[in-house]
């Protein structure tokens, strides 16, 4: 989804917004209908994305990522609790900022891509 930063290039995703909301809803939803439609468990999955598609009236790129993440979760059952990093005490720069939100989350290890 088209997404632009206002305040230049700050890295956090909460001040990320939409640059075009109306569109991106558009063609996500086409997306999923046209990826899922053919799918057998399409009909018992077809109100799932309403929440993540409700959510670009916003404008954010936060408030969609966290959506799509709370319905993924809630299908699958998961009942564990969602942080939110902007919320939690962690300093500036990408590896402190990340050991930071590891270490107030009391993770034990950091799983990732070699390329990430």
């Amino acid at each position: 989804m088209p997404t632009r930063l206002p305040s230049g290039r700050s890295p956090l995703i909460r001040d990320a917004v939409i640059d075009d909301p109306a569109l991106a809803h558009r063609r996500t939803a086409g997306m999923v209908r046209q990826h899922y439609v053919d799918s057998p468990q399409w009909p018992a999955l077809t109100k799932a994305p309403v929440p993540v598609l409700d959510a670009f009236t916003t404008g954010r790129t936060a408030t969609v990522a966290e959506m799509s993440t709370r319905v993924l979760l809630d299908r699958l059952g998961w009942p564990g609790q969602i942080l939110t990093s902007s919320r939690l005490p962690s300093r500036p720069g990408r590896s402190v900022r990340l050991a930071d939100l590891a270490a107030a989350t009391g993770a034990r290890a950091y799983l990732c891509e070699p390329a990430a």
